[in-house]
């Protein structure tokens, strides 16, 4: 019988796997399980080097770990983590990377035709695209929910089973002026009443009951070290939820808005 895989994304692979679809034999996947992250700096704290906004050494120092290091450090059963997020990365890019996942991961069925192994996929976007903007965006955030939109069904089209999304945290747990004060490329942030609003039609889109997916809240109890990003406290509880999650999905998968009430 044919084991499950299940994808979670950390390292971007450039190089693609072609297959002979008349002369590939069936070969036995490796029994390891693989998941796919796709998101921001949430989910993946280095930084490119081009990145126009010179990460400090907290976050190439190694010093900041994601919810994605830990959870790969916790060895639950077979789990092998593929990150596909890339920190400072604007929503309208997640396509991108996840049919990067999707080509890199590909194996031959049984009848030599080239599958993603990806089982489980988080979806993990956060605020880049619009919290820096002086106020809401209506065109921002249709692009947001559209992306997210088509990584659901393109991971479903390619037969992921389980798809988590994330939510996002409050706004008066992040301090933004602070976080402004460290970046000084940055001019401005939004402010409470577009955040909330921005946050709202976000969640209206995605955390009602959904049989595609699950929308999960890890961010609870947020404090932060640098006004924005998650301190190693709640990186850490975040973990445990999204872990949770993927062990339980079959339970949780159709209800509403996990975890944080």
């Amino acid at each position: 019988m044919k084991k499950r895989l299940f994808v979670f994304a950390v390292v971007l692979l450039t190089v693609g796997f072609a297959f002979n679809t008349t002369a590939v034999e069936w070969v036995e996947p490796p029994d390891y399980a693989v998941a796919g992250v796709i998101g921001a700096s949430y989910e993946n704290a280095q930084a490119p080097p081009y990145f126009p906004i010179a990460p400090n050494g907290w976050y190439n120092g190694g010093y900041y770990k994601t919810w994605v290091d830990y959870i790969a450090g916790y060895h639950v059963e077979d789990f092998h983590w593929l990150n596909y997020a890339k920190a400072g990365d604007v929503s309208a890019n997640g396509m991108f990377y996840l049919n990067e996942l999707f080509a890199n991961t590909l194996f031959p069925d049984a009848s030599g035709q080239p599958v993603t192994t990806v089982n489980v996929l988080v979806i993990g976007f956060w605020g880049n695209d619009f919290v820096w903007l002086p106020g809401y965006d209506q065109q921002v955030m249709d692009a947001l929910i559209q992306n997210v939109n088509d990584q659901i069904a393109a991971a479903k089209n390619a037969g992921v089973e389980k798809i988590i999304v994330t939510g996002w945290t409050d706004y008066n747990n992040m301090d933004l002026d602070y976080f402004i004060s460290l970046f000084p490329e940055l001019t401005t942030h939004i402010d409470e009443a577009g955040y909330n609003q921005a946050k709202e039609y976000y969640y209206n889109a995605f955390s009602g009951p959904n049989p595609d997916y699950i929308f999960v809240e890890p961010w609870c109890r947020f404090t932060t070290f640098d006004g924005v990003h998650p301190a190693a406290d709640t990186s850490k509880k975040a973990a445990l939820i999204i872990m949770h999650a993927v062990k339980h999905y079959d339970k949780l998968v159709n209800k509403k808005s996990l975890f944080c009430h």
